[in-house]
């Protein structure tokens, strides 16, 4: 993404809602980058490439806990 990475946009997202529910998927598989999306908000932090039984998983949990 030009000119924002993944962080930035979680953090512009959780300013504009915070109580919308987020899953960061990305490339970065570093544990600090992780640490930072959770501590900002993000519900989940998966790296590519993503199991997809995960993600269903992780969004049914995101879904059931906004209603």
């Amino acid at each position: 993404m030009p000119g924002m990475d993944g962080i930035e946009v979680l953090r512009r997202l959780k300013q504009m809602d915070a109580a919308t529910r987020i899953i960061m998927l990305s490339a970065v598989d570093r544990e600090e980058v992780m640490q930072r999306a959770l501590k900002l908000g993000a519900s989940a932090y998966v790296c590519k490439p993503a199991n997809l039984s995960q993600l269903e998983h992780l969004v049914d949990e995101a879904w059931a806990s906004s209603s």
